[in-house]
């Protein structure tokens, strides 16, 4: 070979090469969707477990949720896919944000308003407390309330829900749809999107704050709302063309667990299992007859 010949040579590029290599193990996309799912799922756990972050001051397992972006775009660009293909797209972004929020704001607006009067009734004579607290399964936690833990508590539940939406209605439903129909590839990331919620049961189990059956029993519960809850975002994420306004109804139903509480004579948010059910029963009856209604109007204008 000439010299002029091996100057001619183009390099090696180590990530055309790798993009490539990915894509062609697209055939199979549940296969990238169980590998994406399982590292996900190691990083959380070894954060609940170890790390323990959301016990500390920052008051939420943000790591995993920092990592998961990375992986989230990164396997994106790998499956020669963009962004805004996945449901980050700009158009009608604010709009969607807003439904998004209104929604969520109403809905446990009178969620809220439904605890408050039957605690009126028991003669509990409830409040409404503005303070920034942990979630755990034993009870939330309170923490110091100042302009910068409410501030970390908001940006930490964005990071949290550009996490969770980017992957489970984004990437997850965006992959299965190209081996079975959206409903079908809905069904299966609210699934693991349920499942994803079982492990703060799995931690109180290993610590010895609950039983096996107890363990077993918090672990149903949150798979079931969960997976209610993912699937109805699916709907919403369908119709808005979008993943914003999911994010808006997630951002509402995570934050306000943090920083709106109802106290009583008797203790602080003691209804709030109540709470979450009247809100994620409202939210997806809501959601589901307007998807009903708009698959109507897709099918009439085919």
């Amino acid at each position: 070979m000439s010299k002029s010949s091996r100057g001619t040579t183009p390099p090696y590029n180590h990530g055309l090469a790798m993009k490539t290599h990915f894509l062609e193990r697209l055939d199979k996309p549940f296969a990238v969707i169980a590998v994406v799912y399982l590292i996900c799922y190691t990083i959380r756990m070894f954060e609940l477990l170890v790390l323990r972050t959301d016990q500390g001051i920052f008051g939420e397992a943000f790591i995993q949720k920092v990592v998961g972006i990375a992986i989230l775009v990164l396997v994106t660009y790998l499956s020669g896919l963009k962004l805004n293909e996945i449901g980050f797209a700009r158009k009608n972004a604010i709009k969607s944000i807003l439904l998004g929020l209104c929604i969520g704001l109403a809905v446990f607006t009178i969620a809220y308003g439904t605890e408050y009067e039957l605690l009126s009734a028991q003669g509990q004579s409830p409040t409404l407390e503005f303070s920034v607290s942990a979630y755990t399964l034993a009870g939330n936690v309170a923490g110091s309330t100042t302009f910068f833990t409410v501030a970390l508590c908001i940006i930490l539940n964005i990071i949290n829900v550009l996490m969770e939406e980017g992957l489970f209605r984004g990437l997850f439903t965006k992959l299965g749809i190209r081996r079975i129909p959206f409903m079908a590839a809905t069904i299966v990331a609210s699934l693991l999107f349920g499942v994803w919620h079982i492990a703060l049961p799995i931690r109180s189990f290993i610590d010895g704050d609950l039983s096996a059956m107890g363990a077993f029993a918090s672990g149903a519960f949150y798979v079931g709302t969960a997976f209610l809850m993912g699937f109805l975002l699916g709907l919403l994420a369908r119709m808005t063309n979008g993943i914003w306004a999911s994010m808006g109804v997630h951002f509402v139903n995570n934050v306000i667990v943090n920083l709106l509480h109802v106290v009583t004579l008797s203790g602080v948010d003691e209804f709030q299992t109540l709470r979450l059910t009247i809100s994620q029963a409202l939210t997806f009856t809501v959601v589901l007859i307007a998807y009903i209604i708009w698959y109507r109007r897709q099918k009439q204008g085919e």
